[in-house]
């Protein structure tokens, strides 16, 4: 018996992309269908399913998808793109709100830092470490800086600040108990000392108790 030689059903396999062309393309089928694609537009897919009999399809259906792309995007390739250099400008307003928000609160604290101490001054508001003088409930008049008001016309019964006919208790911190022509008389917390008219400094307005000790300590 001769045997008839049947050719297995293979696929044929067509270089892709396929070439640009007016004439229909035609499919075969292992079953024995065609498929016939004419014109598509770019960017379409088609998803075809083929099965034997009338059935419903099933494991054994052959699906098929096409998709239709232009030429360019099929045969591109990745090209690295350099990372783009950031300009001097560009870095400059790409500064934080944040970092510059603390920087304007810093410039204010600064201005009013130095704005304060100088309003005072020329107000003829001036500080002094007293070396002796008069005690409060928090310490001695040594142990305490203070904030006085720098003039000679004073009263009695006026906290003072003046120095000493003493170099080594002056300034001294004491209370106006009688006033001449030439001199006040100053209640210092020991005894009554006359003081000239040109030694006053001026009238007391804050105490500042306990700093005096850190000035002591290097000397001032």
């Amino acid at each position: 018996m001769i045997k008839n030689n049947q050719n297995p059903l293979t696929p044929v396999v067509t270089s892709l992309p396929l070439p640009n062309s007016d004439n229909a393309m035609v499919i075969d089928l292992p079953d024995g269908q065609k498929i016939v694609i004419g014109k598509i537009a770019s960017g379409s897919v088609i998803e075809v399913a083929t099965w034997r009999g009338t059935g419903r399809p099933d494991s054994r259906t052959t699906r098929l998808m096409l998709g239709m792309s232009t030429l360019n995007n099929s045969s591109s390739e990745s090209v690295a793109t350099p990372s783009p250099q950031i300009t001097k400008k560009e870095k400059d307003n790409s500064i934080p709100k944040k970092v510059t928000a603390k920087m304007i609160r810093l410039i204010i604290v600064t201005i009013f830092a130095v704005a304060i101490p100088v309003s005072l001054f020329f107000a003829g508001i001036r500080v002094a470490h007293p070396q002796a003088g008069l005690s409060n409930a928090l310490g001695t008049a040594k142990s305490a800086i203070v904030l006085f008001k720098e003039t000679t016309e004073v009263k009695t019964g006026d906290t003072v600040i003046a120095n000493s006919q003493q170099a080594s208790t002056s300034p001294i911190l004491g209370k106006v108990s009688d006033i001449t022509s030439n001199y006040y008389t100053i209640r210092n917390g020991r005894f009554l000392e006359p003081i000239p008219i040109s030694h006053m400094r001026g009238k007391l307005l804050i105490i500042v108790p306990f700093i005096g000790y850190a000035l002591g300590a290097i000397g001032l």
